[in-house]
């Protein structure tokens, strides 16, 4: 079973750092490394549990 929680990228410290410190860039790469990791993760997950065509994962999963 798949179970992912979608993490609170805003509520984040580091990124907060940043958008204290108006580093308005940084935080946005720092939210996509997030976004790409879960991503990687979920693909991977499903990768492992079941048969599948890979352009159905990147379907299934898009990376946001």
């Amino acid at each position: 079973m798949l179970d992912f929680d979608i993490p609170d990228y805003e509520g984040d410290p580091l990124v907060q750092l940043l958008q204290r410190e108006s580093a308005d860039d940084e935080a946005d790469i720092l939210i996509s490394q997030y976004r790409s990791a879960l991503h990687r993760k979920a693909t991977e997950e499903v990768e492992r549990l079941s048969p599948h065509d890979h352009v159905q994962i990147h379907i299934a999963f898009p990376y946001h």
